[in-house]
């Protein structure tokens, strides 16, 4: 039986990705350093994929060779990811916040329309007692004047 397995790799820069310039270790030369994702994959039958992986490698524009980032001790770089760190970090407590005082605010909503319900509610039930209260005094009234007083 016949099996054909193909490997492929693809590089692909990340959007907004970390440009760092520094000296290349390979070709020496100071060149622009990009962030991409290395993908690799094993396919059966050229079709299936039966493996794959994905890792974060920093790419000379200069001679091509790609660094895996923490094989990089460059400080620039570390600095660099921190500072992206924190920022998703930023934004991830500003959307936590905002969707919290959503919440408040829906729950203060909710609860004013209770409130004005509840109120509505009241106010029908005494109109209904005033109403009742007048049927019961107009009988009284009429009963009274059967009686004579």
């Amino acid at each position: 039986m016949f099996v054909h397995l193909s490997n492929s790799s693809q590089i692909k820069p990340k959007r907004d990705g970390i440009k760092v310039k520094r000296r290349c270790e390979k070709c020496g030369a100071e060149s622009t350093f990009v962030e991409c994702e290395k993908t690799q994959d094993i396919k059966l039958y050229g079709l299936i994929a039966i493996w794959g992986s994905s890792t974060i490698v920093m790419h000379c524009t200069n001679c091509f060779e790609n660094f895996k980032v923490d094989t990089l001790n460059d400080p620039q770089l570390k600095e660099a990811f921190d500072a992206r760190q924190k920022k998703a970090e930023a934004e991830a407590a500003a959307e936590a916040a905002r969707r919290k005082a959503e919440e408040e605010k829906k729950k203060a909503e909710e609860e004013r329309i209770r409130k004005a319900e509840e109120l509505k509610r009241e106010q029908q039930r005494e109109e209904e007692r005033k109403r009742k209260e007048a049927v019961v005094d107009k009988e009284l009234e009429e009963l009274k004047k059967k009686l004579g007083k």
